[in-house]
C-alpha cells in the first residue's frame, strides 16, 4: 500500500504539471478558490450559524499520538471503525461537507474564463516564465487542495478503510501540522489571505 505522504507529493507534482500547461494567472485564481473555501468553513464553525458544519471536536477529541497509543483496536479494524457508530456518522458528514465545498469551489476555480489582458501577445520569454511560474503555482494548488482534504481526513480519524493513519513519529504525522487548515484555517491569517486575494483580483484581473 502506498503511503499517504508519497501519494500527497505525487498529487502536488501532478498539479504542478497542470499549472505549467494552464499558466500562472489561471492557477492563481484556483488558490483564491481554496482560500475562499477555508474562509467559509471557518466562518460557519466559529460563528455557529449552521448545524451542518461543526468542529470535529464536537464528537471526538482531536487525533493525537496519545489517543492512538491508548486506543484499544481490534485486529483488522482502524481507529475510526472502533469509534461509536454515532461518532462515525457525524465525522463522515462533517468530512464530506467540507470536502464537497473545497472540491466545488476548486472546480469553479479551474473553469476560469480566458484572461485576455494577461495572456495575449506574449513574447517567447513571457511564455517560458508563464510555464515556470504556472508550474510553481500549480504545485502550490496541489498542496492547498490535497493538503486541505488530508487535514480534514485526519480530523475525521482517517475514515476510509483504504487509507490508514500515519505512524506516530513518521514524517507524514508531522506534516499534518503544516497543511493549510492548520497553517491558515482560522484566525487573522485567514482573513488577511482573503483580503489579499480580493485585492489582487481587483488590481490585476479587473
Amino acid at each position: 500500500m502506498m503511503s499517504i505522504m508519497v501519494t500527497f507529493w505525487l498529487f502536488v507534482a501532478f498539479f504542478g504539471v497542470i499549472g505549467a500547461l494552464r499558466g500562472w494567472a489561471k492557477e492563481l485564481l484556483v488558490i483564491f478558490s481554496v482560500i475562499l473555501a477555508l474562509f467559509i468553513v471557518n466562518v460557519f464553525v466559529d460563528f455557529d450559524k449552521v448545524d451542518f458544519i461543526k468542529p470535529f471536536s464536537t464528537w471526538v477529541n482531536p487525533l493525537t499520538p496519545e489517543i492512538m497509543e491508548n486506543s484499544t483496536i481490534e485486529e483488522g479494524k482502524t481507529i475510526f471503525s472502533s469509534l461509536p457508530m454515532g461518532s462515525q456518522e457525524e465525522l463522515t458528514t462533517q468530512f464530506w461537507v467540507r470536502a464537497g465545498l473545497v472540491i466545488a469551489l476548486t472546480f469553479f476555480g479551474y473553469q476560469t474564463p480566458r484572461i485576455a489582458s494577461i495572456l495575449d501577445r506574449k513574447t517567447r520569454s513571457d511564455q517560458i516564465q508563464d510555464v515556470l511560474f504556472g508550474g510553481v503555482l500549480g504545485a502550490i494548488n496541489g498542496y492547498m487542495i490535497m493538503g486541505t482534504l488530508w487535514a480534514y481526513m485526519h480530523s475525521a480519524y482517517y475514515l476510509f478503510d483504504a487509507i490508514s493513519s500515519p505512524v506516530i513519529g513518521d514524517k507524514a504525522w508531522e506534516m499534518v501540522n503544516y497543511l493549510p487548515p492548520s497553517m491558515m484555517g482560522s484566525g487573522i491569517g485567514l482573513f488577511l489571505a482573503v483580503g489579499v486575494s480580493f485585492l489582487f483580483v481587483l488590481v490585476v484581473f479587473i
